[in-house]
C-alpha cells in the first residue's frame, strides 16, 4: 500500500477514494475532502487500488495520468464491480485539452475537472451523480 494510505475516518457522508501519483495533491484533497465530512482512502497505484477494499464508496477522484494507462484500468475495475458499478467516477488533469479526458468518459467515468479545482466543486459533482435516477 502506498504510504499515504489510511484507512478513512467513520463518516455519515461516505467515503471518497482519491486516486493520484502526486503527493501533495492527494495529501491536500484528503484535508478538504475530510473538512467536509468524508472518510477518504489514497490510492497512487493499480496495485493500491486493487487492494482496498473501500466500504460504503461514494465517490472516486482519479488522476487521469496517474501511472500512464492505469486511471482507464481504475474506471474497468469500478464499472465491473458489483458493489461499486455505480459510484461516480470523477476524472482530473492539468490539461484542458487531454485527449484522455474524452477517452476516460467513453471508459465509464462521470465527468471531469481540470486542476486546480476546490474539493467543494469535486463533492457537488459527486453528489450530483450519487443521486438516484
Amino acid at each position: 500500500m502506498s504510504p499515504l494510505f489510511t484507512p478513512p475516518l467513520p463518516s455519515d457522508l461516505g467515503n471518497i477514494v482519491i486516486a493520484d501519483s502526486n503527493d501533495e495533491t492527494c495529501l491536500q484533497l484528503k484535508s478538504q475532502f475530510e473538512g467536509l465530512g468524508y472518510g477518504v482512502y489514497i490510492c497512487q497505484s493499480l496495485v493500491d487500488f486493487v487492494e482496498l477494499n473501500a466500504e460504503n464508496l461514494k465517490g472516486v477522484i482519479l488522476d487521469i495520468n496517474i501511472n500512464g494507462d492505469e486511471a482507464f484500468q481504475v474506471i474497468e475495475i469500478v464499472r465491473q464491480s458489483p458493489r461499486a458499478w455505480n459510484v461516480p467516477i470523477i476524472l482530473t488533469s492539468s490539461s484542458p485539452s487531454a485527449p484522455s479526458l474524452i477517452k476516460g468518459l467513453h471508459a465509464g467515468a462521470n465527468d471531469y475537472l481540470i486542476k486546480p479545482f476546490s474539493a467543494r466543486e469535486l463533492a457537488s459533482r459527486i453528489q450530483k451523480y450519487s443521486k438516484p435516477a
